[in-house]
């Protein structure tokens, strides 16, 4: 949650000179910012501290044995695969079928996809809602399945174990 908040505050409002001003009065907001902020110099806030061990800790980690995503994660994919995904396949079968309407496959290719193609459905945490389908979304959706796609071998079993795992094999 924290940085759901953070990251638009932060780069809209805080790190702009011009409205940084709105949170003169709000010592606890800016306070926050430097506890979330601290991990590297920004110049455009040359004033905030920079916590340096944390940047050592970092630097002597290391990863998990073969790459692993951890089992206690599986819960917060699930729930991605189970509420986000269904929303941008949607709206990716919608750009797909726009494109595909009577146009030659180079003509799709350079085709202008609209900003947002009305409302839909969505489903989070149970309680369900309707909302404006903003197409840069998509590309989310795409990375993801492009990465997928271009595995090969190993990593190819790999990640069918791991979306086998999470029940998610059959949306790729």
């Amino acid at each position: 949650g924290d940085f759901a908040l953070y990251g638009p505050l932060w780069a809209h409002v805080y790190r702009d000179p011009h409205s940084r001003h709105l949170l003169d009065n709000a010592p606890h907001v800016r306070k926050w910012f430097e506890r979330l902020h601290g991990h590297r110099r920004d110049d455009g806030c040359p004033e905030l501290p920079v916590r340096r061990q944390h940047q050592q800790e970092l630097s002597t980690g290391s990863f998990l044995q073969h790459d692993e995503v951890p089992a206690r994660l599986d819960s917060v994919f699930m729930n991605l695969f189970k509420e986000q995904w269904p929303y941008l396949a949607g709206m990716s079968a919608q750009i797909d079928e726009l494109a595909g309407r009577g146009t030659s496959e180079s003509a799709a290719a350079t085709m202008r996809i609209p900003r947002a193609l009305g409302s839909a459905p969505f489903c989070v945490g149970g309680c369900s809602g309707s909302r404006r389908q903003i197409t840069y979304q998509v590309w989310r959706l795409q990375r993801v399945l492009d990465t997928y796609r271009g595995l090969e071998g190993t990593d190819q079993q790999v990640a069918d174990k791991w979306l086998t795992r999470l029940q998610a094999s059959d949306l790729f």
